[in-house]
C-alpha cells in the first residue's frame, strides 16, 4: 500500500524532453561493455539500433586422463571434472560461451598438437 503524507505538486519531478541528454553528448565510452543502464539511456534517445563489437566466443575444454563427467559412474582413481562448469558460470554473463562439454585425454591432446 502506498500512502502520501503531503500533497504532490502538479508536474513535480517532470522535466522537458531532451534535458536528460544534450545534443552531442557521449552516451557511452568507446570499447566499454554496455550494461542495462547504457542501453536504457541509448533507447531513451529514440535509437533502436547501435553498433557494437561482437562478444567473444570461447570454448572450454577440460583435459586430463583422470577426469570423468559429473553424472557418470565413479571410477576409482578418477575425479569428477568441475572446473569448466565453474569457469562457465563465472563468465557466462560477461562473454558468450560455447561450452562443448568434452574431456580430452592425453592421447587426444597429442593429436591436437599436430
Amino acid at each position: 500500500m502506498v500512502t502520501f503524507n503531503a500533497p504532490v505538486d502538479k508536474f513535480n519531478e517532470i522535466s522537458n524532453a531532451g534535458l536528460d541528454v544534450m545534443r552531442g553528448e557521449r552516451l557511452a565510452e568507446k570499447f566499454k561493455m554496455l550494461d542495462e543502464r547504457d542501453i536504457s539511456v541509448i533507447a531513451a534517445t529514440g535509437q533502436n539500433v547501435i553498433k557494437v563489437f561482437r562478444k567473444i566466443n570461447i570454448g572450454i575444454i577440460p583435459t586430463g586422463d583422470e577426469l570423468i563427467r559429473p553424472g557418470e559412474n565413479y571410477v576409482e582413481g578418477k575425479i569428477f571434472e568441475s572446473n569448466s562448469i565453474a569457469i562457465y558460470q563465472a563468465l557466462k554473463n560477461i562473454i558468450h560461451l560455447t561450452l562443448k562439454f568434452m574431456i580430452l585425454s592425453g592421447i587426444h591432446m597429442k593429436n591436437l598438437k599436430r
